[in-house]
């Protein structure tokens, strides 16, 4: 977990300041610049991941309201996602095999008849 780099550079400059450093500005973004460099590059190898971490998704019932025939919309929605994120995770779960990939909303189906 990466502190945010505004706090640690107030963190890092009140302690060259009481170590009696005169250029604490110039150190101090040095080190932030530097820290900020390495979590670039961590990210880039993999072993952090840049953004949000994934919403958990109660894949048990999300099995069983597909089972049940529960439109996509609405599952998205009990587990407080996307349609599309749901979309996703469900073929990075592999999930998909043994279920449609899609089932159609009522505007789809009502798009059909007409």
């Amino acid at each position: 977990m990466f502190i945010k780099n505004e706090h640690l550079a107030s963190l890092v400059k009140s302690v060259l300041e009481t170590e009696g450093v005169h250029n604490a500005d110039s150190l101090t973004q040095k080190v932030i610049d530097r820290l900020t460099s390495w979590q670039r590059s961590t990210a880039l190898q993999g072993s952090e991941k840049a953004g949000h971490p994934k919403k958990k998704i109660n894949w048990s019932v999300v099995k069983k309201q597909l089972d049940a025939g529960v439109d996509m919309t609405t599952i998205a929605a009990s587990q407080h996602v996307s349609e599309s994120t749901l979309r996703r995770r469900i073929k990075e779960e592999d999930i998909s095999s043994t279920h449609p990939p899609h089932q159609p909303t009522y505007i789809e189906k009502k798009n059909e008849i007409n």
